[in-house]
């Protein structure tokens, strides 16, 4: 039950939302495959290029999309590091970090990798560049930056030690250092497809150095990136526990980076074949989730048109970097349902690791507008907190005390409903009249829960009024006022500029001598407030 106080107190409320089922539980197997620098023009030129835009990608016929932001802690442009970060941990950090809490203390941010290794379940990395590159660093790696491959090496081989270590050899990755942790190493595809994966528990495929070729240049006796998967998930599936698998195929944005439209295209016809191979793996099962998204926007691609298969489209590109554009997200199986519409690169750590409830706000915000007169009162209005089905978890509700006009406070009482009314009070006796709006956000999270973000707000936005004929706001109407009143003055019919909508306090679209009058019997004292009858 949400109670009002007295006239000068405001209203709080405590709200427990009950969803009638238990938390959504984490899938037992995640596939998550990273498409590093596809925007969405290159998906579309990949499928030019492949059927002539005939039939999507393999990735984009799974049921579930999404739209993904992707800034920075430091800036709207993020870099690999800051991106991996953010979808491993579910946490902002500057670009170039990984996984760390910079900005913050520094402390190590635990990875989905890490959370699915506790669980003992198994782990990989495989990706088609560096294995010391930033994205797989991300989920197997802390480091201030994401240059220290030497000790993102040693991070992999002595810390969160995946199971399946796959990418470009070198780099801070050696041989010797892969065998002393324990490792399996080859070095070719030949190797690699010849490892018994019943028998081989840690594998590391370290093939060439750096990142691996593209695929129109030819890998030689190197593994394709589709390859590649089917070693590692013959690997991973070996455990009752199940695993957590990344897999990104880094030389879309190398590509990119490069306005190399003919590499490009070739190497997102080859991520479309490894998502084919995860979701051939994955077919009939209950327990796994795939999620199919990229990092971030490479170049500023923009596709024009298809020349039919096996043709280069025509395109543009508007930059050798990354961009801010949303990327897409697609997905499959446990958990898919929550990457729909548009979500932040932070949510896959929740929706993957601890899929607790969350929350949405209907409406989004009240706008109340109070005209200043003799009786000042407070005003109430209300909105309804939702849960959107995710479990079940209490709520509590509290206001930026900054703005101390509006606030929702803790209190006992009965919200035991999935959703539920609150109701706030503006005490206006605290405000002046003023042109701009006062604003308060409201911020709304889960009482005792591990991962609080984002916490939704909702944002309250309350315009006092002066009493009409009072235009320069100093509580008083009179010669100063009339001055404005007299410089509006005008015909029927003639469109009132911006700065006179005030000045038609008859409302008949018109500055004129109803005006004049309705001005007069308002008219008061200096810092006197006119009479209450004045504001209607």
């Amino acid at each position: 039950m949400c109670t009002y106080g007295s006239k000068k107190r405001l209203i709080g409320c405590v709200l427990i939302l009950l969803a009638g089922s238990a938390w959504a539980q984490s899938p037992k197997n995640v596939i998550f495959m990273i498409g590093d620098g596809m925007g969405p023009e290159h998906v579309e030129a990949g499928r030019m290029y492949l059927n002539d835009n005939t039939a999507p990608l393999s990735f984009e016929s799974l049921p579930y999309h999404a739209q993904v932001t992707t800034y920075s802690a430091s800036s709207s442009v993020t870099d690999s590091a800051a991106a991996a970060t953010a979808m491993a941990t579910g946490h902002k950090v500057n670009n170039g970090v990984i996984s760390v809490a910079l900005p913050g203390d520094g402390s190590e941010l635990q990875t989905l990798l890490e959370v699915y290794k506790a669980r003992g379940a198994r782990t990989g990395l495989v990706t088609s560049d560096a294995m010391t590159g930033a994205t797989p660093s991300g989920f197997g790696a802390h480091e201030t930056s994401r240059n220290n491959t030497s000790q993102i090496a040693a991070d992999f081989l002595g810390q969160t030690q995946p199971n399946v270590l796959l990418g470009g050899g070198g780099n801070g990755m050696t041989s010797a250092a892969a065998i002393a942790a324990g490792y399996t190493v080859v070095t070719n595809r030949t190797g690699m497809q010849g490892v018994d994966a019943n028998l081989v528990s840690l594998l590391s495929g370290q093939f060439g150095s750096g990142s691996m070729p593209y695929e129109y240049d030819g890998l030689g006796q190197l593994p394709h990136l589709a390859e590649m998967i089917v070693t590692a998930l013959d690997i991973v599936d070996n455990d009752p526990d199940g695993f957590f698998l990344l897999v990104e195929s880094g030389n879309i944005d190398h590509a990119a980076h490069s306005n190399d439209l003919a590499r490009m295209v070739d190497e997102v016809v080859e991520f479309h074949e490894t998502v084919q191979a995860a979701i051939t793996w994955a077919a009939g099962r209950t327990d796994t989730l795939i999620v199919v998204t990229a990092d971030h926007e490479t170049g500023g691609l923009n596709t024009i048109a298809s020349n039919g298969a096996g043709n280069l489209p025509t395109v543009s590109w508007s930059s050798t970097g990354h961009t801010s554009t949303n990327v897409d997200a697609w997905a499959w199986g446990v958990n898919a349902e929550y990457i729909t519409g548009t979500r932040n690169n932070t949510d896959y750590f929740q929706i993957i690791a601890d899929p607790r409830p969350t929350i949405a706000l209907e409406p989004t915000s009240i706008t109340k507008s109070v005209v200043w007169g003799h009786q000042l009162s407070s005003d109430t209005d209300s909105f309804t907190l939702a849960n959107t089905g995710l479990g079940t978890l209490s709520y509590s509700i509290q206001s930026d005390p900054s703005e101390p006009w509006v606030q929702a406070t803790p209190n006992t009482g009965d919200c035991t409903t999935e959703t539920d009314t609150i109701w706030l009070a503006y005490d206006v006796s605290q405000l002046q009249p003023r042109p701009e709006p006062y604003v308060a956000h409201l911020e709304v999270w889960g009482q005792g829960a591990t991962n609080e973000f984002p916490r939704p707000t909702f944002t309250v936005s309350l315009v006092v009024k002066p009493v009409p004929g009072d235009f320069d706001y100093d509580l008083d109407v009179d010669q100063e006022d009339f001055g404005h009143l007299q410089g509006c003055l005008s015909a029927a019919g003639t469109n009132l500029p911006p700065e006179c909508q005030d000045a038609d306090l008859a409302v008949d679209n018109h500055v004129d001598t109803a005006d004049i009058a309705r001005f007069r019997a308002c008219l008061s004292g200096p810092d006197v407030q006119a009479d209450p009858a004045c504001a209607d």
